[in-house]
């Protein structure tokens, strides 16, 4: 289909296909594409519904595409309260933050775009979503010291 399957700042997945009912020759995929940069998702998308379509009709089908976007939902500022909170906890902890974008989807995602502001947490992997992924002990540590904390349940 000549897709990529990752691109930097910006994750697409098939969430459902369905169709071929009754012998009526048509197949319903529903798709998510999340980003931070909004004309790069629409891109995204084009390219998908392009792809699908182009790959349906090869087979003699019709194909319907929808799409979920959520890039606004991710759009958390440095000032923005949830951002604030999760400094100052830091702060009052000891425990060094970095802020910056992750490829990928996050349930931050999902969350913000339905209304409750939220940012997502690493606490350092190595090899991420791979059979080599690892994390340091002390790095795992302060990230659940920082949860608890956010979380208001912190002995201090």
């Amino acid at each position: 289909m000549g897709l990529k399957r990752r691109e930097h700042g910006i994750e697409a997945r098939i969430l459902s296909i369905g169709g071929f009912a009754r012998g009526e020759g048509t197949m319903s995929i529903t798709a998510e594409v999340v980003g931070y940069d909004s004309q790069r998702v629409w891109e995204k998308m084009d390219r998908i519904g392009r792809s699908v379509r182009q790959s349906a009709e090869s087979h003699r089908l019709h194909a319907e595409v929808r799409t979920a976007v959520l890039f606004p939902a991710m759009d958390v500022g440095l000032m923005d309260p949830v951002v604030l909170r999760f400094c100052q906890a830091a702060r009052q902890l000891g425990v060094p933050i970095r802020f910056g974008e992750a490829d990928g989807g996050s349930d931050a995602h999902v969350l913000n775009a339905r209304g409750l502001p939220t940012i997502a947490l690493g606490v350092g992997y190595e090899d991420a979503h791979s059979l080599r992924e690892s994390v340091k002990v002390r790095a795992l540590a302060d990230g659940v010291r920082l949860a608890l904390a956010l979380a208001g349940s912190a002995e201090e």
